[in-house]
């Protein structure tokens, strides 16, 4: 059974980590889309009105993730209902408090 009000896409330049999550997603009964990079997501957002929930890394080649949101924000969350929520690595204290001010709906370490 998949969950359509809710479609994810997952942004994650690490195809390891891309996979994982998407499977785990999908298990849970989510479609998933994918993208590898900020600028192949902005697509996928403008060609879906689906995609409810975006899952954004912040580090990622080309746009940062935080760039990624900005984006997100200005380009698409006023229009329709969408949650944000970031994955990253990155230990800093400063990335949670960028995410949130970017809009992003809370902060999950990887």
């Amino acid at each position: 059974m998949t969950n359509e009000t809710n479609k994810v896409l997952l942004v994650e330049d690490d195809q390891e980590c891309l996979d994982e999550c998407a499977e785990t997603l999908s298990n849970l009964g989510y479609t998933v889309c994918c993208a590898v990079d900020a600028l192949t997501a902005l697509k996928l957002l403008s060609d879906d009105r689906d995609i409810g929930i975006v899952i954004t890394d912040i580090q990622m080649p080309g746009m940062d993730g935080l760039t990624f949101l900005e984006e997100l924000s200005q380009r698409f969350m006023r229009k329709r209902p969408m949650v944000a929520l970031v994955i990253t690595a990155a230990p800093s204290l400063e990335a949670p408090t960028q995410a949130m001010r970017a809009h992003a709906a809370d902060f999950l370490p990887k």
